[in-house]
């Protein structure tokens, strides 16, 4: 059980570092970094941090930085649901790690779905809801395909421990979902 705690700590370590610098390009991109001066507050008595928070968090975006730190965020979520899934089912049901992977995707995708659809991307291209998931899902199935061939390869051919070859299959699935989806929401 302490090799899960110990894999637990690498995922949030992971999860927290790949936000931190996300948020510190983004700062760079936005104000200057090289700037020595103390920040100074505006007229509407917010300083420059907070700004980019409200900007990060709240309201739409067609920004594809600001979409991707959400998608981030949102992905890190999705991917508790999907591993803390996946554990229990190997560990605790019983099933192969290939099928737990394929039922904790699936209940990854729909928190990732419903969240991203409204803070993430906001408005899609498409007005028929349905159609939106089927391709959101059938984007979703790619990365399924994805996942599975690279949890098979890192923990069958490369022989890293199960948990640990989701932490870098889940890193490059998120790339290509990512930048996929974004394709089916408008930019506003």
């Amino acid at each position: 059980m302490r090799h899960i705690f110990r894999i637990q700590m690498i995922i949030a370590i992971f999860f927290l570092t790949f936000v931190n610098y996300f948020l510190a390009l983004y700062q760079c991109a936005t104000f200057t970094c090289l700037d020595s001066q103390p920040m100074k507050q505006d007229n509407n008595n917010t300083s420059k941090p907070h700004a980019i928070w409200q900007q990060i968090l709240l309201g739409n975006t067609s920004n594809w930085f600001i979409q991707l730190l959400r998608y981030t965020i949102v992905g890190g979520i999705a991917y508790i649901v999907d591993f803390g899934l996946l554990f229990l089912l190997t560990e605790y049901a019983g099933l192969h790690y290939l099928l737990s992977a394929t039922i904790s995707f699936i209940a990854g995708l729909v928190v990732n779905y419903l969240i991203s659809r409204e803070w993430v991307f906001g408005s899609s291209k498409l007005s028929n809801q349905w159609a939106e998931f089927a391709i959101y899902a059938f984007i979703g199935i790619i990365g399924l395909v994805l996942n599975l061939a690279l949890l098979y390869v890192f923990t069958e051919w490369l022989n890293i421990y199960y948990l640990l070859s989701k932490i870098f299959t889940a890193a490059l699935v998120m790339l290509w979902n990512f930048f996929a989806r974004r394709l089916l929401y408008k930019n506003k």
